[in-house]
């Protein structure tokens, strides 16, 4: 359940998974407790989670929004600026990147680079994981 990052190298023909090449920086299957945690870690630490975890990302990556809710649970308002976050099941940061940027100098490099950008969201999310690993205990 921990986060962690993804390379994928697609096939190159479009612009949508598993065709695309892609950075993913999180985890695809939480469990509804954390889920829970998150999104109320999110919703009462917004300023520190969008300046300190998000900020510190590249502009690159964006939130991965594919199977969140249609509406956002009714507990949270749903003009907060956190409001998006709390639609997610999933916490993830994409990266789409097309057939240049594997073709370029210093792949692993450059790779390393933007995976080491998105480290304190990685961080914040393993942290809710572990909570509710010791919790089950």
């Amino acid at each position: 359940m921990h986060a962690g990052y993804y390379f994928h190298i697609g096939t190159g023909n479009g612009q949508e998974y598993p065709h695309a090449h892609m950075l993913a920086s999180g985890n695809y299957c939480y469990d509804n407790k954390t889920v829970k945690i998150l999104r109320e870690d999110i919703s009462d630490e917004w300023e520190t989670f969008s300046t300190s975890i998000l900020g510190k990302a590249d502009s690159l990556f964006v939130p991965d929004m594919e199977g969140a809710l249609k509406r956002i649970p009714r507990e949270y308002d749903p003009n907060a600026p956190y409001a998006d976050w709390m639609r997610m099941k999933a916490y993830c940061l994409t990266v789409k990147t097309d057939d240049n940027f594997l073709l370029e100098d210093n792949l692993a490099q450059r790779v390393a680079e933007l995976f080491k950008t998105t480290k304190p969201f990685v961080d914040y999310i393993n942290r809710a994981v572990d909570y509710v690993k010791e919790e089950i205990k």
